[in-house]
């Protein structure tokens, strides 16, 4: 127990406590819990017990980020049953490809909603987020592109077959893929 007062364990533990905040506290307790055991192990294996051998041990252990990062991991998802979280995306993000055809301001603010919604949902993994908000942001900044260039250079009718693809489509089908994780997320 004593190795377990050295101010460089204090600090180390301290620091993924503070990492750990965002976590269940069952699962931030059980996380400090198992380091202390295994610092206390650790130390009681060295023979001098030292400062040099402290640092041995927390740098063989990592950054208390990287361990809170793999704790998060494998905390059990809690996901909502339904509600705006669950659905909001799937509907604004394809809408707002849309209602850029329609109007800026309206297809901006249903962007903006999807975005955030999507990034606040608990179920979904952070590379689907980032690929739901690309696609939300590219898909009426390209239908914007697209009209003005029909604008600048005349009527094109495979143009705007175009923009209608890529507004509607390229959002919906990242809509199904929302949905379809969501779902593998929930079982």
């Amino acid at each position: 127990m004593k190795d377990l007062d050295h101010p460089l364990v204090a600090a180390y533990l301290d620091a993924v406590a503070r990492e750990a905040a965002g976590l269940s506290p069952g699962r931030r307790d059980e996380l400090i819990a198992d380091l202390r055991e295994h610092i206390e192990v650790a130390l009681a294996e060295r023979p001098d017990g030292g400062t040099t051998d402290v640092t041995a041990v927390l740098d063989r252990l990592g950054s208390p980020g990287d361990i809170v990062t793999s704790a998060r991991e494998d905390e059990p998802v809690d996901v909502p049953p339904g509600g705006w979280h669950a659905f909001g995306p799937l509907v604004l993000l394809p809408m707002a490809g849309v209602l850029v055809m329609v109007h800026a301001v309206v297809s901006l603010l249903a962007l903006a909603a999807g975005v955030t919604l999507l990034w606040t949902a608990p179920h979904w993994s952070r590379r689907d987020k980032t690929v739901g908000t690309a696609v939300a942001v590219l898909a009426p900044l390209s239908a914007v592109v697209i009209t003005l260039t029909i604008g600048a250079y005349g009527q094109l009718g495979p143009a705007l077959l175009i923009v209608v693809m890529v507004t509607t489509l390229l959002p919906v089908g990242v809509s199904l893929h929302l949905f379809r994780s969501g779902r593998r997320a929930a079982n």
